[in-house]
């Protein structure tokens, strides 16, 4: 059974693939005209002007992220794992020590004895490395969304969080890391900190981002400048922003996807930063290659000297002459081997294969250690050019106002940790998911109060109760299920841990046969429950180009047997239990949502947030590959993940921290009913009586009156 199900592909999903395939090839057409002359152009330009920098050897360590050079001991990440490594002769790295467990690791930053990692879903850990021969474990932070960019200074330090901008933390004790405050950048993708200030790199915006972080627990945005690429990697030196791009020149966009401007946004770009609320592009070097690489796309860069060294996939590493910084010049370049592309990937790339694309680099003494995102850990001859990178200008400390808790509202119950979920019990109490802070359990009347009844070591994302039984999210640590009687401490059942990545989100059928599992990046499993203590996975789903971001599956199932999970690109699916065959698929639900929107069940259809509005469709019917125009409610652009009460349907929009009450009674003429600001990040909304109840993700679990969405116990 497992085998027949692992991959599905309806006859609409297959129609629509064929659709984006089409334009896929249409669009491919163009840009391999463009890689065909660019080639020559690129070889030309770098043969003659520029140094090739050897490859002297692969550390055969397999597929890598990123690195990082502290004195004579370089650090790598990749495939779950840090590696520590003595370079006391640089050319020579010799592996002292391994650490694994650590998820979809991305970027990594060390200091003062710690290594500090981002990990995407799994946010932040904290490693200590003051024994590299022996590292250990010494936190782990749950971001607000997925920890991308990573920048330390001091105290302080800064995650890139993608869509959910930039979130700033309290390292003054590495072991137990702590929230300060957070903005909303654009697309944060990498972020440096220098003095009071950070800069962060954005992707799909385009732009270079200036933050006042004097008071990191309230940072303000005060410049952004335009970038004539996708925006990632930033490197600070004097008043000087370096800034690494990719993808398209600033010209192409989603609907306008002219070919001029297509695959033309990679290069460098210098930024006077010396008045920070006004910063001037000083110069903008373009790399001789035009490509797109949609997987992959990472862009990194570093300054040394003079010297600057930019990262860009595919297109190798580039050495930059900065001395001069309204005249850059390209003299050196490296090319990682050759590898074979995935199927998914062959489409751009003539024959399928290219040259291995660059993840993250550090630098060494004439060396570089370059971080083959699909391949393996490369040192790269560069005596003409690298030298390390030694200390920093100044570290940021935290200022002592910040360390004194606020008032806390008596509708609010604050744990230690992101409020991710909650489930309503029969008795009158709840269950949260807290993050890194456990499983809690609060009393909802007559005042809100609250314990912590189950410590992991986990990070825990969604929690269900059904009778006796309590199943768990818990990221890295799988899928769990533990023996929860009243007034007990929960007994652990069985564990599963997906093959795929950490578990983020669960839905469990009404029979407690069958599990929805949201595992890793973009899959969809089922979990036969039939035994608990040895659960099995009988199939999964996973839509092509498309990520499922938080919170892809509805709060509970239709008729207890069709189940809607939502892609970001791809858009929604069914899924329905049968008697006979168990898990089949039904087809494509909606097209694209877009990652803040979801789906929810209500009155025998799905309800679907869709282009600002409400869209409806009935599970049984054919696969949908267009949309009728939505139904507006007047007044509100409706975005994010809805949950229905009766005819009360609530909207959370966990980037923008809102919540929408809408009265869906009469589906053609929709009538708000409330909308507020939750000051957090809000998960799906839930109803008990006249009570809504908001996981709130750092703003803790909140209570407001269902009438006005008035704070529920006082003001």
């Amino acid at each position: 059974m497992k085998a027949r199900l692992k991959t599905f592909i309806s006859e609409g999903q297959d129609a629509e693939l064929r659709n984006r395939f089409n334009s896929l090839k249409r669009f491919t057409t163009i840009l391999l005209a463009f890689l065909i002359a660019s080639q020559i152009y690129a070889q030309n330009s770098i043969s003659v002007n520029t140094k090739k920098l050897p490859v002297l050897k692969s550390l055969k360590i397999g597929p890598c992220s990123d690195a990082a050079v502290c004195g004579k001991i370089l650090y790598a990440i990749g495939s779950g794992r840090i590696y520590s490594f003595d370079i006391s002769s640089p050319e020579n790295p010799v592996l002292l020590n391994t650490l694994d467990g650590l998820g979809n690791v991305r970027q990594i930053e060390v200091e003062r004895g710690y290594a500090y990692v981002t990990s995407r879903e799994e946010g932040l850990f904290v490693i200590d490395v003051r024994n590299p021969r022996n590292m250990v474990k010494a936190a782990h932070y749950d971001t607000i969304e997925l920890g991308t960019g990573i920048a330390v200074s001091g105290s302080l330090a800064s995650v890139a969080n993608r869509q959910y901008g930039v979130e700033f933390i309290d390292i003054s004790h590495p072991q137990s890391p702590s929230f300060l405050g957070m903005t909303l950048t654009g697309e944060a993708q990498s972020v440096f900190i220098k003095d009071s200030l950070a800069f962060v790199g954005d992707w799909g915006t385009r732009e270079m981002v200036v933050c006042n972080i004097s008071n990191p627990g309230e940072p303000k945005i005060i410049s952004k400048t335009k970038l004539d690429g996708f925006g990632d990697g930033v490197f600070v030196k004097d008043n000087l922003c370096f800034a690494a791009t990719g993808h398209h020149a600033r010209g192409w966009s989603w609907d306008n996807r002219d070919s001029t401007y297509f695959g033309k946004g990679h290069g460098l770009e210098i930024i006077d930063v010396s008045n920070p609320y006004n910063p001037k592009t000083l110069s903008v070097l373009k790399f001789p290659v035009v490509f797109y690489m949609l997987h992959i796309d990472m862009w990194d860069v570093q300054v040394s000297g003079n010297y600057a060294f930019v990262g860009d996939t595919e297109a190798g590493l580039f050495v930059v002459n900065v001395s001069n910084p309204q005249n850059p010049v390209l003299v050196g370049h490296a090319l990682l081997p050759k590898v074979k592309m995935p199927d998914h990937m062959k489409s751009v790339f003539k024959k399928g294969e290219k040259s291995g694309p660059v993840g993250g680099f550090a630098i060494g003494d004439g060396v570089l250690y370059i971080a083959g995102k699909m391949d393996d850990l490369y040192v790269v001859g560069a005596k003409e050019f690298a030298v390390p990178i030694t200390g920093k200008e100044s570290g940021t400390t935290m200022p002592a106002s910040l360390k004194t808790k606020e008032t806390v509202s008596p509708s609010v119950y604050l744990p230690n940790g992101q409020v991710h979920s909650v489930f309503i019990c029969k008795n009158g109490k709840a269950l949260i998911a807290a993050g890194e802070n456990g499983v809690h359990e609060v009393t909802l009347r007559p005042k809100l109060t609250g314990k912590q009844i189950l410590e992991t070591k986990s990070i825990v994302f969604d929690v269900y109760q059904h009778n006796n039984h309590l199943f768990l999210a818990e990221g890295n640590e799988g899928f769990s299920v533990w023996e929860y009687a009243k007034n007990a401490i929960p007994v652990l059942l069985g564990r599963y841990k997906s093959e795929h990545g950490g578990i983020y989100q669960l839905l469990i059928s009404p029979d407690q046969k069958y599990a929805f599992l949201h595992a890793g990046a973009n899959i969809l499993e089922f979990i036969d429950l039939s035994d608990l203590k040895k659960m099995t996975c009988v199939g999964y789903d996973r839509q092509t180009a498309g990520n499922m971001y938080r919170l892809p599956l509805p709060k509970e199932m239709s008729n207890d047997r069709f189940v809607a999970c939502s892609w970001h690109s791809p858009g929604a699916f069914f899924y329905e239990i049968t008697k006979k065959q168990g898990i089949i698929p039904k087809g494509q639900a909606f097209p694209a949502l877009k990652m803040f929107n979801g789906a929810a069940y209500y009155k025998d259809k799905f309800w679907a947030i869709y282009n600002g509005g409400i869209v409806t469709q009935n599970p049984p019917d054919k696969p949908r590959l267009t949309i009728e125009k939505p139904v507006i409610v007047e007044n509100v652009k409706l975005e994010g993940k809805p949950t229905i009460y009766n005819s009360r349907m609530y909207v959370s929009h966990r980037r923008l921290g809102l919540v929408t009450a809408v009265n869906i009674d009469n589906p053609e003429s929709l009538q708000k009913v409330w909308q507020l600001d939750s000051l957090g990040n809000p998960g799906l909304v839930v109803e008990d009586k006249d009570m809504v109840i908001v996981p709130a993700g750092r703003g803790g679990l909140q209570l407001y009156k269902k009438s006005n969405g008035l704070p529920y116990y006082g003001n």
